[in-house]
């Protein structure tokens, strides 16, 4: 597995697992740095990181790996890998489904688990989702009522956000503003709920973007573009 870090206003990466723990043993990464590899859904804090590697490492091994899968009617445990993407070729949409290793309490929806994304062979420009961290301002449409919840991940095709209540339910219509310190200005976006878990995660995909808010984007992602990446677009 490779790594990408995020300190001192800084992405950098990706790095091998054995340069990252080089660093932090000589000092020259500190422990106030975030980290984050394809398949997890946003920045972890890097001591956290280290304390919980060894699972990491595990779970980045899919033949061993074994997974629960959440379907919209019911719950299949103890799968293999290919045995979950067999599953999943089955559904028509991936709105309520998620997964989760066998040994895990959290649900990662479908959309923002970039192993399932990449064996089912959907497009990686409308499905990839970068970590990002700031806020996101969400009005409901016809509402006076504004929300200030935390980013989780950023993409083309929509984001995910922290800390919305049940009443977001799927289909809901809301406008989004989003801040960070990793985006060049503020995002203005049009969103449509596809999915809320039972631990607060919600995804939004987005509607038409203006060209200069697609290029923002667009600007954030190529951070984590490596030479065997997808192909990003701003037009």
């Amino acid at each position: 597995m490779t790594w990408f870090i995020h300190s001192e206003e800084k992405i950098l990466g990706p790095f091998a697992t054995d340069k990252i723990l080089k660093d932090l043993k000589s000092g020259e990464l500190s422990y106030g740095a975030y980290i984050w590899s394809k398949g997890q859904v946003e920045w972890t804090p890097i001591a956290e990181w280290e304390n919980n590697l060894a699972n990491l490492l595990a779970m980045g091994d899919q033949s061993q790996q074994k997974w629960r899968l959440r379907l919209p009617k019911k719950v299949l445990e103890n799968l293999k890998f290919e045995q979950v993407v067999l599953e999943l070729k089955k559904q028509e949409n991936f709105n309520r489904v998620a997964v989760s290793p066998q040994n895990k309490e959290s649900w990662v929806p479908i959309y923002s688990s970039y192993a399932f994304m990449e064996a089912l062979n959907l497009s990686r420009r409308n499905y990839l989702r970068a970590p990002l961290m700031g806020l996101a301002k969400i009005t409901k449409d016809g509402s006076r009522f504004s929300y200030v919840v935390r980013t989780a991940t950023l993409g083309q095709g929509g984001m995910g956000v922290y800390g919305l209540g049940a009443n977001f339910e799927v289909g809901t219509v809301a406008q989004l503003r989003v801040e960070s310190e990793d985006l060049k200005i503020p995002v203005h976006v049009s969103g449509t709920v596809v999915y809320n878990t039972d631990q607060g995660f919600v995804g939004l995909r987005f509607g038409e973007l203006k060209a200069e808010t697609l290029t923002v984007i667009v600007d954030y992602l190529r951070r984590f573009q490596t030479s065997d990446e997808f192909e990003l677009k701003a037009s």
